[in-house]
C-alpha cells in the first residue's frame, strides 16, 4: 500500500479499503481553475503589490464619485441626503463634507420618478443637520431610498500640510500628467522632511506582535524629476527606520530647470533586522522622506519613483508575479481602490492618475492603486482571466469607453483603444482572454449607512442593485465591441440571505451571472475537541449544497426566474471577524484554525463540493495576501491572506497550498467518481455555524480529465486514522504518474513563525488501474496520469 502524503510507506493495511472508480461521466464541463482576489496594496501591512511605494506619483488631480440615497422631504430640485448627519463632521480629521463641497458637481438620478435626470449641483448645505443638494433643474419628487450619483474632479488638494502643496501650473517636460508638487521648508524644524511616506506601521501601533512585515533588503530604484526655484537648492532622500537604521541617504544638487535624477541602491540581506522584537522594545516604522537643503528653499518634484527593482512590465513586485504563477489561478479579481474613480483615471498612466474617494464620511481623496492596464497585463502574464469591478457611479460615456478600451481597434478614431495601444497593448484585450468578467460594483445591495464598509458605493437594496445594474449592463451590450462570448456581466448577490438573489433576479435581465460569497466558519464557540471544530468545518459545504441549505436555496431562487443566470463564487475563505457567538473561541485558537493545515483541506474541499454539487465553475478565494484583520471583539485574526506576507518571509499559508495542489490538476471537465467498499461515514451534528445534521464521508474524491490527461483529488477527513483506498482508473495508465501532497499531515501545522507545511511531489512507479493507496489522517492528495 503506497502512503502518498508522507511519501515513505508501501506497507499493506488490514483495513477494508474504499474503492474509488474514476468514470468518464462528465459532471461539469468547461470548468475554470480556482481564482483569487488580488486585493489592493496596503503600505502599512503585508500586502505590498506595487513596486513603487509612492501612491499618486505624478501628484495629479483627484476625483470624487459617490452614491447618495434620498431622504424623506426631498423635492424635484432639492435632494436631502439620507444616512449621514452633519453633526458627525470633523474638520480636523477630514470627516464628512463641508458646506459647498459638492457645488458644481455633476448629478445623475438613476432610480425613482426622476430617473434619467442629469445636471449640476448649485449648492450643497447643512440645513437641518443633514446634507442638502440644491439642483439646477427640477422634476418629479424623489421618494425615500431613490439613488443619485454625484461626480466631480478635485483640482487642487494639499499633499502634506504647508510643506508639500500641489502645483497646478508647472509639470516636468513630457509628463503624462499636468501637475507637480511644490516642497518647502519649516525654518523652525529644518530636520523635518518636506514630504514623508510611512510604511510597515501595523507592528508599531496595532498588531504589535506581527513583527516587521516589509524588509528593505534588495535592489531599489529611485527616480524623480526635480527643479529648484533658486541657485543652490538641493533635494535629499532618506529611507530609514527611526532610531534603528538608515538604509539610504543621498543629496542631489538642483538647477532651476527640470532635470531627471535616477539612482539605484543595493541593500544587502540583513540590512533590515528580521528578528523578533519584544513588546517592550521600540517597533520602528519604515519611512521614506524628501528633504530640502536649508531654510528658504523651494523645490518642485514630479513623477516620483521609489520602487523595488522588478523584472515585469506592469509595476508589481516580482514576488507577487512569482507567487501567482505558483498558485496558477484561473481568474484574478481586481479588488483595489476603484470606487470613486472614472474611466479616465482607471486607464491612465500611473503618472496621470490622482487619488479618488467615494465616502460621505471622508472628504479627502486618498485611494490609489494599480491601473486597469497593469491589472490586465498581470492577468495575461499569469494566464488568468480578468474580473474587473466596474464602479457603479460610472457614466454612460465611461461604460462605452470601457468597452472600446477592452475590445475596440486602435485605428486613430477610437480614443480609448488608441490609449490602450499607447500603453503597450495594440490588440484588443478581448483577443487575449477567453472571458472578461465585469462586475457592477461590489456588494451593492448593502444599505449604504455609515457602518457599511462600502458607504458611498452601495445602492440600498437588491431591487436598486438589480434595476440600476440592468440599465448599466444594457449600455455595455449596446456597445459595438460587446461580444456575449467574451464578456460575463456579473451582479454580486448576498450569500447570507438567499432572498436577496430573488430581488436582484427579479429586477434585472441584462446580467449573465450572480456572484455569491459563501464564507465559512463564521461562528466558533464549540472548540472542546478537534472533531467538534473540523468535522463541522468539513461538513459545511455539504449542508450548504443540500436542499434547504443556503447555497442551494440561493440557486433555487435564481432558477425560479428562468433566465439562465449562472452563479460564481466571487469571494470565499474563513470568516471570523464578525463575532456572532456568545462565547467565541480565544483568538489564538481561532488563529490556529485559520492558519493551520485544516485550511488547506477546508478551502479547496468547499470549492470542489460547490463545483460538483451545484455546478459553480468559477470560484475565487479571498484574498491573495494579508497578514491580519481586526475582529469585532478587538482581536487580530490572521485573515484573509493566502500569503502571510510578501516582502519579509514570503511564506504561503496552507490555504494557498491546498488551492495550488488543486489548480495544478484541474483539467477541463470534472468527471464523476463512484465510491464503494468501506467508505466510512460519520454523523456530524449542528454547531459552529453548521445548521443541519450531515453524514460526512471521510474519504472525498474529485476527478478531472482533458483528452488523455486525468487527475484525482483525494481527501481523508479522518483526523486520527489513515484511510486505505483502491483507485479504479477505468483504463490502462500510460507512462509515468505523479502525486503531490502536504507534509507533515498535521492539521495544526502552519507557516506563521516558521515554515512547517510544505508541498511534496513524487513520481509514482508502476501506478496502475486497481492501485492501492494509503491516505494519512487529515490529508489532501492529488494524482495525475495519462491513459
Amino acid at each position: 500500500m503506497l502512503c502518498i502524503a508522507l511519501l515513505v510507506s508501501f506497507a499493506l493495511s488490514a483495513q477494508t479499503p474504499t474503492n474509488i472508480e474514476v468514470t468518464d461521466t462528465v459532471l461539469q464541463d468547461g470548468i475554470t481553475r480556482f481564482g483569487v482576489n488580488l486585493g489592493h496594496t496596503e503600505n502599512y501591512e503585508a500586502s505590498i503589490l506595487n513596486a513603487n511605494i509612492i501612491p499618486n506619483p505624478g501628484f495629479e488631480a483627484g476625483h470624487f464619485a459617490m452614491v447618495s440615497q434620498a431622504d424623506l422631504g426631498s423635492t424635484g430640485d432639492h435632494w436631502i441626503q439620507d444616512h449621514w448627519q452633519t453633526m458627525w463632521n470633523n474638520d480636523t480629521f477630514g470627516i464628512g463634507h463641508p458646506v459647498g463641497f459638492w457645488n458644481g458637481a455633476e448629478f445623475e438620478i438613476v432610480s425613482g420618478p426622476s430617473k434619467g435626470r442629469i445636471g449640476t449641483v448649485l449648492d450643497y448645505t447643512h440645513d437641518n443637520g443633514v446634507g442638502n443638494f440644491f439642483l439646477n433643474s427640477s422634476g418629479s419628487d424623489p421618494v425615500q431610498g431613490d439613488v443619485m450619483f454625484l461626480r466631480m474632479p478635485i483640482a487642487d488638494m494639499p499633499e502634506d500640510g504647508d510643506l508639500a502643496v500641489i502645483e497646478t501650473t508647472d509639470a516636468r517636460p513630457g509628463s503624462p500628467g499636468v501637475q507637480s508638487l511644490r516642497l518647502s521648508v519649516d525654518p523652525t524644524q529644518l530636520w523635518r522632511g518636506s514630504r514623508i511616506w510611512y510604511l510597515d506601521t501595523l507592528w508599531n501601533n496595532l498588531a504589535t506582535n506581527s513583527g516587521k512585515l516589509q524588509l528593505v533588503d534588495g535592489d531599489w530604484h529611485f527616480s524623480v524629476w526635480a527643479k529648484g526655484t533658486q541657485p543652490g537648492d538641493s533635494l535629499r532622500l532618506k529611507l530609514y527606520r527611526s532610531q534603528e537604521a538608515t538604509y539610504i541617504d543621498e543629496t542631489f544638487p538642483l538647477t532651476t530647470s527640470w532635470q531627471l535624477i535616477e539612482q539605484t541602491y543595493s541593500l544587502p540581506e540583513g540590512s533590515d533586522d528580521p528578528r523578533a522584537y519584544t513588546d517592550q522594545e521600540s517597533h520602528p516604522i519604515l519611512t521614506f522622506s524628501l528633504h530640502l537643503g536649508g531654510a528658504g528653499q523651494e523645490v518642485l518634484i514630479d513623477d516620483l519613483i521609489m520602487e523595488r527593482v522588478h523584472t515585469n512590465d506592469f509595476g508589481f513586485v516580482d514576488e507577487v508575479v512569482q507567487g501567482l504563477l505558483e498558485l496558477n489561478p484561473g481568474t484574478l479579481r481586481n479588488w483595489s481602490g476603484f470606487f470613486g474613480t472614472n474611466l479616465a483615471h482607471a486607464v491612465a498612466d500611473p503618472f496621470a492618475a490622482g487619488f479618488v474617494n467615494f465616502r460621505p464620511n471622508n472628504r479627502i481623496p486618498q485611494l490609489w492603486d494599480y491601473r486597469l492596464h497593469e491589472f490586465l497585463g498581470l492577468c495575461d502574464l499569469v494566464d488568468a482571466n480578468p474580473w474587473y469591478i466596474v464602479p457603479v457611479t460610472w457614466t454612460e460615456e465611461d461604460l462605452l469607453g470601457l468597452m472600446e478600451y477592452l475590445g475596440g481597434p486602435a485605428d486613430g478614431v477610437h480614443p480609448y483603444a488608441d490609449l490602450r495601444a499607447a500603453r503597450g497593448q495594440i490588440l484588443p484585450w478581448t483577443t487575449v482572454f477567453d472571458t472578461i468578467h465585469l462586475e457592477f460594483g461590489n456588494e451593492g445591495w448593502a444599505r449604504g449607512i455609515n457602518t457599511d464598509p462600502f458607504f458611498g458605493a452601495s445602492l440600498g437594496d437588491g431591487y436598486n442593485l438589480g434595476a440600476i445594474g440592468n440599465d448599466r449592463f444594457n449600455l455595455l451590450k449596446a456597445a459595438p465591441e460587446y461580444d456575449a462570448l467574451k464578456f460575463d456581466l456579473v451582479i454580486g448577490g448576498q450569500h447570507g440571505w438567499a432572498g436577496r438573489q430573488s430581488h436582484i433576479e427579479g429586477s434585472s435581465s441584462a446580467h449573465d451571472t450572480i456572484g455569491l460569497g459563501p464564507y465559512f466558519m463564521r461562528i466558533l464557540d464549540d472548540f472542546a475537541t478537534d472533531e467538534a471544530i473540523y468535522q463541522r468545518l468539513f461538513a459545511t459545504p455539504i449542508a450548504e449544497a443540500a436542499p434547504g441549505g443556503g447555497m442551494r436555496t440561493s440557486l433555487d431562487n435564481i432558477a425560479t426566474f428562468g433566465q439562465g443566470t449562472k452563479v460564481h463564487v466571487y469571494e470565499i475563505n474563513f470568516h471570523m471577524n464578525k463575532v456572532f457567538a456568545a462565547n467565541p473561541a480565544p483568538a489564538d485558537l481561532r488563529n490556529d484554525v485559520i492558519t493551520g493545515q485544516g485550511g488547506a483541506l477546508a478551502l479547496p474541499l468547499t470549492m470542489l463540493t460547490y463545483m460538483r454539487e451545484l455546478g459553480i465553475k468559477t470560484q475565487l478565494a479571498f484574498t491573495y495576501a494579508g497578514f491580519t484583520q481586526q475582529a469585532d471583539d478587538g482581536e487580530y485574526l490572521r485573515m484573509w491572506g493566502l500569503v502571510r506576507d510578501i516582502l519579509k518571509t514570503g511564506r504561503k499559508r496552507p490555504t494557498f497550498m491546498g488551492l495550488t495542489l488543486a489548480n495544478h490538476v484541474m483539467f477541463e471537465d470534472m468527471v464523476e467518481t463512484i465510491q464503494s467498499g468501506s467508505d466510512p461515514v460519520v454523523s456530524v451534528t449542528p454547531g459552529n455555524g453548521l445548521t443541519a445534521n450531515v453524514d460526512l464521508h471521510l474519504v472525498q474524491s474529485f476527478s478531472f480529465q482533458q483528452g488523455a490527461n486525468h487527475s484525482l483529488i483525494l481527501f481523508n477527513l479522518d483526523l486520527t486514522n489513515p484511510q486505505d483506498v483502491i483507485i479504479d482508473t477505468s483504463g490502462p495508465v500510460v507512462g509515468r504518474a505523479f502525486a503531490a501532497g502536504l507534509v507533515p499531515a498535521d492539521i495544526h501545522a502552519d507557516n506563521e513563525d516558521e515554515e512547517q507545511v510544505t508541498r511534496q511531489l513524487r513520481v509514482l512507479p508502476g501506478f496502475h488501474d486497481g492501485m492501492p493507496i494509503t491516505l494519512p489522517p487529515a490529508s489532501m492528495i492529488v494524482l495525475r496520469w495519462r491513459q
